[in-house]
């Protein structure tokens, strides 16, 4: 992509944002998640780009702050925004879920963010986002335990829970929130 295509990728995240406001909605999440292009420019596995929206971390995650700053101003402060993000590519070379809390911190430090929701995974193993019947029920919540420890955002679990007794351990006294 060139710098004009993302500036209107921008543009573009910011008008659908402002057609959800028309439509009635109460808010929007964003897909920083498991197969989008948000986190494909956060990740160092997909990411090879040499200008400022490649090498390290804070070019890396420029792409997302930029789409966060244009739907907040589309839309206003009195409107639900939310995004969901990868917390753990689960791959070598992949965004770790260290990678996550400080991508959480810098999306938080906006201050245009309502709250996270956490996914796992990417293109590569895409069967762990909603979890094969093999894993234990909440095998994803130390994940968002992990990004609740740096954001004092609400934080969402993801992946394969049908009650709220979570696994013993997966909580830190007191995280519930």
């Amino acid at each position: 992509m060139e710098i004009e295509d993302i500036q209107e990728v921008v543009a573009h995240f910011a008008l659908c944002a402002t057609h959800v406001l028309e439509g009635g909605f109460d808010g929007v999440e964003l897909q920083f998640g498991h197969s989008s292009l948000a986190r494909q420019f956060m990740s160092p596995l997909t990411n090879f780009r040499t200008d400022e929206y490649g090498g390290d971390l804070e070019n890396r995650v420029r792409f997302g702050l930029q789409v966060i700053a244009a739907v907040r101003e589309a839309v206003g402060r009195d409107f639900t925004l939310g995004v969901r993000l990868c917390a753990d590519e689960l791959i070598p070379g992949g965004l770790t879920l260290d990678d996550a809390k400080q991508i959480a911190q810098r999306l938080e430090a906006t201050g245009h963010l309502d709250y996270f929701n956490l996914t796992l995974a990417t293109f590569y193993n895409l069967y762990m986002v909603g979890g094969p019947m093999h894993l234990p029920l909440g095998y994803a919540v130390p994940l968002s335990a992990g990004i609740k420890q740096v954001a004092t955002l609400p934080v969402f679990a993801t992946g394969a829970s049908t009650t709220l007794s979570w696994p013993s351990g997966c909580w830190p006294k007191g995280r519930l929130t």
